[in-house]
């Protein structure tokens, strides 16, 4: 019956000599070829469970693996090393990966708040200032509202929205009505939510739009 290998293809060399390994080991020493149980990663390392775990050699052949995984990156293969890419989880990634993985949460935490306040009828814009700085840190965030935010109990405020869903990075809401000169020069390079959303189709991202949660999660 297939095992379902759950981990990402950076790590699939790692694994094949892994198996060329025992196979290797289990011709040469006379001893039953294992079964594999499970594939996956766990806190940022490989995880290979067999049926024969009392055998030292095949033992310490899964180890070594196990502990190479963590140098590694689990996406494309290069050099990396075990990192807390968002701060609620660990991964092997190299420096290129966990700069895009950052990057695109930063694009899609911008593209939650866009919805939430185009949602509650402000007419967001995203100013152009934020595409420079993703994947680095601080991020700043900018958006414009292109209505009035005068009271109104039937909606949230607009920096209440923001803080819901921007995990890092500072963030600016302006008023198009209240704006200066050069706030108004920056808000017409802006984006539209549509036109945000038509952007990152172009971006090659690693996980589709969805419907934020309230506690800024998908």
């Amino acid at each position: 019956m297939p095992v379902e290998c759950r981990c990402l293809d950076g790590w699939y060399p790692l694994i094949h000599r892994l198996f060329d390994q025992i196979v290797t080991y289990c011709q040469t020493a006379g001893k039953p070829y294992p079964r594999v149980v499970q594939i996956k990663e766990k806190l940022g390392a490989l995880r290979v469970y067999l049926d024969i775990y009392a055998d030292v050699e095949i033992k310490r052949l899964r180890q070594e693996a196990e502990v190479e995984s963590t140098r590694i990156c689990e996406i494309c293969g290069a050099p990396g090393a075990l990192v807390n890419p968002l701060g609620c989880y660990v991964q092997t990634l190299c420096p290129e990966d966990l700069k895009a993985i950052r990057r695109e949460d930063a694009l899609h935490a911008a593209w939650s708040v866009l919805r939430e306040l185009d949602r509650q009828g402000y007419r967001p814009i995203i100013l152009g200032e934020i595409f420079g700085a993703l994947g680095e840190a601080p991020i700043t965030y900018a958006f414009a509202i292109a209505e009035p935010t005068a009271d109104d109990p039937s909606r949230d405020r607009p920096e209440g929205i923001a803080r819901t869903y921007l995990r890092d990075g500072a963030f600016r809401v302006l008023d198009v009505k209240n704006a200066t000169e050069d706030e108004r020069n920056a808000i017409e390079q802006g984006l539209t939510l549509a036109q945000f959303e038509t952007w990152l189709e172009t971006q090659g991202r690693r996980r589709p739009l969805g419907n934020p949660r309230s506690d800024g999660s998908v």
